[in-house]
């Protein structure tokens, strides 16, 4: 699963929209790096939140990315997410794009 240079930005830009993503302890995230942040799913420092977060953005990568068993799911994530989480999300689903 090799990441592509040109989408860096874009996707660690998205990775940013979500606040519980912008956890330094977070490996991964900024710059996005598809396979740390995979590797990195099962660290203390995440949080439910931030889980289907980074599920998300994994999934804008390379839909067919798996992590852990399990891929992104919407409404699994709109239960967990507060409102700032939930605008983001909303955000990138007004104007999709796939990484």
């Amino acid at each position: 699963m090799p990441s592509r240079p040109d989408h860096y930005p874009r996707l660690t830009a998205l990775a940013a929209t979500f606040p519980t993503l912008r956890n330094p302890d977070l490996r991964g995230v900024a710059p996005f790096d598809a396979e740390t942040v995979v590797r990195d799913l099962r660290s203390p420092a995440h949080t439910n939140a931030s889980r289907h977060a980074a599920r998300f953005v994994l999934a804008v990568f390379n839909c067919g990315i798996a992590t852990g068993g399990k891929h992104f799911e919407v409404v699994a994530a709109m239960a967990s997410w507060d409102s700032s989480h939930q605008r983001a999300f909303l955000a990138w689903a007004e104007a999709p794009w796939w990484g």
